[in-house]
């Protein structure tokens, strides 16, 4: 007499099943980090829009803008030297023909050597500077957005962090604030750090006539505009910073 067994199953079929399921899995993991790793690439690897449009150009425009840099920085500084008001604007494209050709030729240990062609973009009160740097085989453009403005204290100028990337991965910031601070104790400028929306705030007090016996240095006005910046103000000879201002006509605001 037959006994009542209801669809018996080989043994062998759970071993076997467990060993698709686990290739399925090992499958998609794989899928995934394929994907991560060329998601990862692409972003590291993105070029920001001013960095492109900077880099583009020829040799001898660069080379003419670049002297055009070099001669009006030349005659602001005599001029800041010199008693009377002083005035520059200088264009962006004037910028970065300086850093393409005249950095590397004049003042080739200025930057360090991983860093590669850098460029600046210029917009209303927002100024994006960018370099290349080759890591693994790639080039990957760090990118740093700040805003700059002046603030109601006479001379001072403030640089607001916004943004650190390297492709469109974001840094944190302390590496810029570090690097800024110790720039400001080597030229000996005064330099303290707030927040203003979430963003650090670096507040520096211009003066680079401070070493000089009455002689006074007034910043008027820094505006950055639409692919330039404008810098204007006025040198003289007081027995005082406060009576200097008060002879112009300026709040001795914070003094």
């Amino acid at each position: 007499m037959k006994t009542a067994d209801s669809n018996p199953q080989s043994p062998s079929k759970e071993p076997g099943s467990l060993r698709r399921r686990l290739k399925r899995g090992a499958l998609v993991l794989g899928t995934l980090a394929l994907v991560m790793t060329l998601a990862l690439i692409w972003a590291i690897t993105r070029v920001p829009a001013f960095y492109r449009q900077a880099t583009g150009g020829n040799l001898q425009q660069w080379e003419r803008d670049g002297d055009e840099f070099e001669r009006k920085a030349l005659q602001l500084r005599n001029d800041i030297k010199s008693e009377g008001d002083w005035q520059a604007t200088i264009q962006q494209s004037e910028f970065n023909g300086w850093l393409q050709t005249d950095v590397p030729q004049k003042y080739p240990t200025l930057l360090p050597s991983a860093i590669q062609n850098p460029r600046v973009g210029i917009q209303a009160d927002v100024v994006q500077a960018g370099f290349g740097y080759r890591f693994a085989g790639l080039t990957i453009i760090v990118s740093l957005k700040v805003s700059v403005f002046m603030t109601e204290r006479p001379n001072e100028v403030g640089i607001r962090l916004r943004k650190l990337r390297a492709g469109a991965l974001p840094l944190p910031l302390t590496y810029v604030m570090d690097r800024l601070t110790s720039a400001a104790q080597q030229l000996d400028m005064d330099l303290r750090w707030t927040v203003e929306g979430g963003d650090p705030v670096g507040l520096i007090t211009v003066d680079p006539l401070k070493d000089e016996t009455s002689v006074q240095f007034l910043l008027r006005a820094l505006e950055v505009r639409d692919g330039e910046v404008h810098v204007s103000g006025k040198t003289g000879r007081s027995s005082s910073f406060l009576d200097f201002l008060k002879d112009n006509h300026q709040s001795p605001l914070g003094f």
